[in-house]
């Protein structure tokens, strides 16, 4: 979570699964969001980049899943 002047400006997780069905891919960037009025200013590739180092630090060396609703197609 990042915090500008007390707002929250952007969140995401790093969670063990991420979608139903497929127990197997694991671990799994989650929940990324950027306020809108804090979007275009690298925020959320910020958020990406510390939730990568964070599963790196806890030895899951292994790639991140991602599961975007508007783009499952």
């Amino acid at each position: 979570m990042r915090i500008a002047d007390e707002t929250v400006s952007g969140t995401a997780a790093l969670r063990v699964y991420g979608l139903p069905g497929r127990e197997d891919l694991m671990p799994w960037l989650g929940g990324v969001f950027v306020g809108e009025l804090f979007r275009g200013k690298g925020i959320g590739a910020r958020l990406c980049i510390t939730v990568k180092e964070r599963a790196k630090s806890l030895l899951l060396h292994r790639p991140l899943y991602l599961f975007a609703l508007d783009k499952q197609a």
